[in-house]
C-alpha cells in the first residue's frame, strides 16, 4: 500500500502557499502616488498609516507636486508612456477555514474567493485636483461598495 501520494498531495499546496506567504512582503500603500512623483514610498510613509511631513504636505496639496518633474518613462518599444495608463491598483484577499472538529450544519475547509477585491484610483486629476478612492468587493454582502472617497482641491494664494 503506498501511503506516501495522499500525503504528498496534502503537503505540497501547504509548502507552496507557506512558500508565496514567506516571499511576499506587506503593502500598506498604492504605487500610484509612487510613480506619479518619481518618489519612494518611504518619502511619503512611515509606519503605516502615518505619514512624514512630506507626506502630510502632499496630501493637503491635493495629491499634486507642483514645480516637480513627473517620471517620463517609455516602454521597450518607446511606445507606452507609464504616466499615461491610469492611476489603478487592486488587492485582493482570499480567505481559508478549516476546523479540527466538524462542526453540524457546517461546511469543513471553507475557502472565500475572493473574500474581498479592492480598487483603487489615487492620483492627479488635474494641477490642483487629485484624488484616492477605494472601492471593495465583498463576498459576504455580494456587492461594491465605496470604502473611501478623499477628492481635494488645493490652490495656494497670496491675500493682500
Amino acid at each position: 500500500m503506498n501511503t506516501a501520494a495522499p500525503t504528498t498531495r496534502f503537503y505540497m499546496p501547504a509548502i507552496l502557499a507557506l512558500a508565496l506567504y514567506l516571499t511576499t512582503t506587506a503593502v500598506l500603500a498604492v504605487p500610484s502616488f509612487a510613480r506619479q512623483t518619481g518618489v519612494p514610498c518611504g518619502a511619503c510613509h512611515t509606519v503605516f498609516p502615518e505619514l512624514t511631513a512630506f507626506g502630510r504636505s502632499f496630501k493637503l496639496s491635493g495629491y499634486t507636486l507642483a514645480n516637480m518633474s513627473q517620471i517620463e518613462t517609455n516602454g521597450v518599444a518607446g511606445s507606452m508612456k507609464i504616466n499615461e495608463t491610469p492611476p489603478l491598483s487592486a488587492m485582493l484577499q482570499t480567505g481559508f477555514t478549516h476546523v479540527k472538529k466538524q462542526v453540524p450544519g457546517e461546511q469543513n475547509d471553507n475557502v472565500e474567493f475572493p473574500q474581498d477585491l479592492s480598487f483603487y484610483y489615487a492620483g492627479e486629476i488635474s494641477t490642483h485636483m487629485g484624488t484616492f478612492l477605494q472601492m471593495t468587493y465583498s463576498q459576504e454582502e455580494d456587492k461594491f461598495s465605496f470604502d473611501m472617497a478623499d477628492i481635494r482641491f488645493a490652490s495656494r494664494v497670496t491675500v493682500g
